[in-house]
Order: structure tokens, then C-alpha cells, then sequence
């Protein structure tokens, strides 16, 4: 059976990053029946933000339209003495809630972002009674001049550029203008009515339709744009939206058509829009042929009254910014004072904290100094333990070969034993060691091994392609431990006869990548720490790597870790970062 014990020495980080389209996922949508059956249930409504009808506030969910689902939760429990739960859940934009409502199987999903009836949206989701007319409106830059009728704003389309909002009624009203009087027109979309609205401020020569309510408000925020009397779109109304398949219908035409919603709605549209805006927008609903010069006058006149209010707010935000500009100028003139006043002694106690200062950084740097030899030392000590086994178990060997009388095998050991020891010797008093010289050391280690347990193995070393890479250093005795646990622990318990065991060294861009491969017969070797490895063949060896590489760690940016893994091949992977 085969394994794998994988010991990684690893620098680096790995980031995983990833995008999601909108999907509320498997959302609760109870159906009306299984409602009324249990006394209880859960909806779900998707919305997206456009202030006033639903947007959040700094308490959670506010506007038109919040208050209206939530008054038909109320209607509910009044009458029906249902529980009944909504599970608000934000579409992210107004393009993903007519689709996802248009296709879903649910019962009990609605949308609200004022979704304008019409007889083409009916055929694919289901409209709540609406709750407050549904106009359109021509904007333009300020620039432009007031059109006074239809056919003169039509004669000046020629150069225009129209913004408007992706899949919305408004965007229907601009492709009706291109396709019936100007197929060369430019049409740009925004994510929302007030961006259509921005663009047009900040464009000459441009034009959109927006609600009339959403053009009030956008007034009201500072935007500077100009109403058009011409082209006004009028529909049934604002409404919320919910499946076809929906069973919902008897309480939901049941309280929309109710005199306690006409009221409750009427109530909450003024409270967000204010009782002059409502009724204007209602009165601009009406047709044209009932429509009076009262009512654009009141329009004019509301206009007029917002942009005064905003040019007052306005003058006087930049009153009080002045204000506050010099005062804040008055406030950094009296700290300079106080500080050019704090100064002088400030400096008189700077001498002698710097003072105090660079005799602390010699006594750091002596420290650090120090610790680094005593680093260095016993790394050094460590090197020095490391050496002994293997003298231990060669002397073994020798004894081994004269006891048995086995002179040919006795005297080509001591001989392999005599030149490896020679290498080691040289190389005690570094802590590094070049690749090429590692090699070495470890060809000669594994003939001494090869020859102790009379070829029971078979070994091969790979030294890197690049000849450079053969001058590079790494840590000395770093490799050797992993060598010898892999032969103790696995090739010589081989059954077969036929262990073997190769190290190949390859540069990885800046690090030294060493390979141990080799076979086994180990069964159940699970991966694990460490502690487990130290309780093998070789253990007091490997429990002095180990400690060699907290060394070798200590006040290092890229830091060696060591991890075990078991896989289907046996090998061992060294990674040794930063060696050239």
C-alpha cells in the first residue's frame, strides 16, 4: 500500500475571491391558503431604494411603499388574526425585481420599487389596486428653453441626447419619441431617476422623463433642471407587483380597494411627498382636456418656492461654512501661539530625552547583538549533536563487518566513512552550506547506508539543471534528517527488497525546491504533527532539525513551516526560501 508524507517548507498567502449575481435564494412565500389554514405565515418582498416610495433610513426601512406592506400585514392580523411575517429582502437594482417576479413559481413574493401599471405588464405578473397616479414628465437642462407644444419639442430633437432608467416605463416613453419622430436619437442609461436627472443638469442639449414625484424631490436635493409641459405620460398608477400563480388575491384586492386603505394611502403619500406635491400630482394625473391653467400655475409656483428655499439653504450653508472656516482660522491661530510658546521647553527637555534616547538604542543593538551570537551558537551546538549519530551507527557498521569477518565489505566502508567524515569536518564551523557540497555529503551518506545494509536500496540524486544553482547556499545538515527518516521509516521496512529512494534539488525562482521520493511499506500512516514523526527510526536526529529550523526562523520575515500530508506516492517536498 502506498502513501504519502508531504512536509512542505512554504512561504506565502493564498486569496480567494469571488462575485455573485443577485438570487434571494429559496426565500419564504407562503401561499394564502396555507396562511389562513395556520394562523401564520411568512412573505417575501423584494425592493430596491428610491427615495420617497421605499429606501433605508438610519432605523432600517422607510417610505411609501414600506408603510404599505406593513399596513397590509396590520389589515391581516386585524381581521383575519393571521401572524403574518415580511421578509425584506434588498434586489440590489430595479432590474432584478420585475424578472424574478415575472418567473418565479412562489405564491407569496412582492415587489415594490412604484412599478407603473400597464396592459403589457399585466399579462405576466399580477398589480396590487394602485395607490397614487402615475406621471411622467419631460426634463431638460436649464439651458434649454420652454417648449409650447408638442410639435416644437419634436422639431428640436435633432442633436439631443436623452438619459433615462433601464426597464422602466420612462425608458418606454424615450423609445417612443426615437421610433415615432426621431430614429437617430442618443440614448444613455442610469442606474436611478435622480442619476437620470444629474446627467441631464450636467449635459447641454439633453432630456429625460422622470415621475413627477421623483422631479419634485430631485428640486428639493439641489438639481438643477428644467420641467417641460410637453409629451406628458400618464398611466393607471404606482403599484405593487406579485406573481401571476399567486393565490393572494382575495385579501389583496380586498384591502387595496378598501375606503381604510384610500385613506391610510392618501395619509402616507403626504407624509413623504407633502400635502402641495400630492395634490399637484394628482391633479396633473388627469387628462389634459381637465386640466386648467390653475394647475400649472400651482406647479409653477411650487417650482419657483423649492428652488428659492434651496438658493436660501444654500446661501446660508455657505454663510455658515464661512463662519466656521474662520473660526477654525482663529482656532489654529491661538495654537500656534500656545505651541510656539510650548517650544522652548519642549527642546530644553528634547536634549536630554535624545540623549537618554541613544544610549537605550546602543543597549538594544548590544542585545540584539548578543542574541544573535547566542543564535548563531546554538545553531552551531545543534550542528555539532547532529554529527555523532551518524559516527554511532557507522562504528556500527564496521563492527558488524568484522564481526562477520568481512574484510572486502569492512575496509570499502571505512574508506567511504573516512572520505564523508572529511566533508563533514570542513564544513562544521558553517552554518550554510552550497548545494553542490550538500550532494555530496548526501551521495556519500546514502553509499554508507547502501553498503551497511548490503544494497537493500537504491538511491539517485538530481542535481539542478541550472549550474549556478549549485553555488547556492542552504542550511547545513537541513536535508540529511529528512533523508534518513525517509530511509529508516520507510525503504529499509520495504518487504520487497527493492527500496529506493531519490532527491532531486530544483530552483524555484528565488528558493531551493528539494524532492525526497521514495517507497514504503508503512500501513495506515495518517497525516499528523510532528510529535508523531519523533516517536520513528531517526527520531532524536529529526527532533534536532526541527529545532534547527525554529533557528533558522528566528527574526525572519519569510519563516519555514513545516507540515505533514499524507498523499498517494511517498515523497517529501523541501522548499527553502531566499537562498540566492
Amino acid at each position: 500500500m502506498k502513501h504519502v508524507l508531504l512536509i512542505t517548507i512554504l512561504v506565502g498567502s493564498f486569496f480567494l475571491s469571488f462575485s455573485q449575481n443577485f438570487d434571494p435564494g429559496d426565500i419564504p412565500a407562503d401561499s394564502w391558503e396555507k396562511t389562513l389554514r395556520n394562523g401564520k405565515g411568512t412573505i417575501s418582498a423584494l425592493w430596491y431604494d428610491i427615495n420617497p416610495f421605499i429606501y433605508r433610513n438610519g432605523k432600517g426601512i422607510a417610505g411609501v411603499e414600506y408603510e404599505i406592506m406593513e399596513s397590509f400585514v396590520s389589515y391581516l392580523r386585524k381581521k383575519y388574526k393571521i401572524e403574518l411575517t415580511v421578509n425584506w429582502v434588498d434586489a440590489k437594482s430595479f432590474e432584478n425585481i420585475y424578472p424574478y417576479i415575472a418567473k418565479t413559481k412562489k405564491s407569496a413574493v412582492f415587489g415594490w420599487s412604484y412599478f407603473s401599471i400597464t396592459d403589457e405588464r399585466k399579462k405576466e405578473v399580477k398589480f396590487t389596486p394602485a395607490y397614487m397616479p402615475d406621471v411622467n414628465i419631460i426634463v431638460t437642462d436649464a439651458s434649454q428653453p420652454l417648449y409650447e407644444s408638442n410639435e416644437a419639442f419634436i422639431k428640436n430633437l435633432n442633436g439631443k441626447t436623452a438619459y433615462t432608467m433601464a426597464t422602466t416605463m420612462m425608458e418606454q416613453d424615450i423609445y417612443t419619441i426615437r421610433n415615432n419622430f426621431y430614429k437617430g436619437l442618443k440614448v444613455n442609461n442610469e442606474f436611478d431617476d435622480y442619476a437620470v436627472m444629474e446627467k441631464i443638469s450636467e449635459n447641454t442639449n439633453s432630456f429625460g422623463y422622470v415621475p413627477l414625484s421623483i422631479y419634485v424631490m430631485g428640486l428639493q436635493k439641489g438639481i438643477k433642471v428644467k420641467r417641460q409641459v410637453v409629451l406628458t405620460s400618464r398611466r393607471e398608477g404606482f403599484a405593487g407587483i406579485y406573481p401571476k400563480a399567486s393565490d393572494w388575491d382575495e385579501p389583496v384586492n380586498e384591502y387595496f380597494n378598501s375606503p381604510a386603505f384610500a385613506s391610510f394611502s392618501a395619509g402616507i403619500v403626504k407624509k413623504y411627498l407633502g400635502s402641495q406635491v400630492t395634490d399637484l400630482i394628482f391633479k396633473a394625473s388627469l387628462p389634459d382636456s381637465l386640466r386648467t391653467a390653475q394647475n400649472d400655475n400651482e406647479m409653477l409656483t411650487l417650482e419657483k418656492e423649492i428652488v428659492s428655499k434651496t438658493l436660501v439653504a444654500s446661501a446660508l450653508q455657505m454663510q455658515q461654512d464661512k463662519v466656521i472656516q474662520n473660526s477654525v482660522i482663529a482656532g489654529i491661530t491661538i495654537a500656534v501661539l500656545i505651541i510656539v510658546i510650548l517650544y522652548g521647553r519642549y527642546k530644553v527637555k528634547q536634549k536630554f530625552v535624545k540623549l537618554l534616547q541613544q544610549r537605550n538604542d546602543i543597549i538594544l543593538k548590544q542585545k540584539e547583538e548578543i542574541e544573535v551570537i547566542n543564535k548563531k551558537l546554538e545553531t552551531k551546538v545543534l550542528l555539532a549533536q547532529m554529527n555523532p549519530h551518524l559516527v554511532f551507527n557507522s562504528m556500527n557498521a564496521i563492527q558488524y563487518f568484522v564481526t562477520m569477518d568481512d574484510k572486502k565489505n569492512a575496509l570499502g566502508y571505512i574508506t567511504a566513512f573516512s572520505r564523508h567524515l572529511r566533508l563533514i569536518l570542513s564544513n562544521a564551523s558553517s552554518l550554510t552550506i552550497s548545494v553542490d557540497k550538500e550532494i555530496k555529503m548526501l551521495q556519500q551518506y546514502l553509499e554508507l547506508e547502501q553498503i551497511r545494509f548490503q544494497y537493500k536500496f537504491t538511491y539517485a540524486l538530481l542535481p539542478p539543471k541550472e549550474p549556478s544553482a549549485l553555488l547556492a547556499e542552504i542550511p547545513s545538515m537541513l536535508i540529511y534528517p529528512f533523508a534518513e527518516l525517509a530511509l529508516y521509516q520507510h525503504v529499509l521496512t520495504n518487504d520487497s527488497g527493492k527500496g529506493f529512494i531519490k532527491i532531486t534539488f530544483e530552483r524555484v525562482e528565488s528558493d531551493m525546491k528539494v524532492v525526497i521520493e521514495y517507497n514504503s511499506n508503512v500501513k495506515n500512516f495518517e497525516p499528523g504533527t510532528m510529535d508523531k514523526l519523533n516517536n520513528t527510526a531517526g527520531s532524536e536526529a529529526f527532533k534536532l532539525v526541527l529545532s534547527h529550523i525554529e533557528l533558522l526562523n528566528y527574526n525572519k520575515a519569510r519563516k519555514i513551516a513545516v507540515q505533514s500530508v499524507v498523499l498517494e506516492n511517498i515523497f517529501t517536498t523541501i522548499l527553502v526560501p531566499g537562498v540566492f
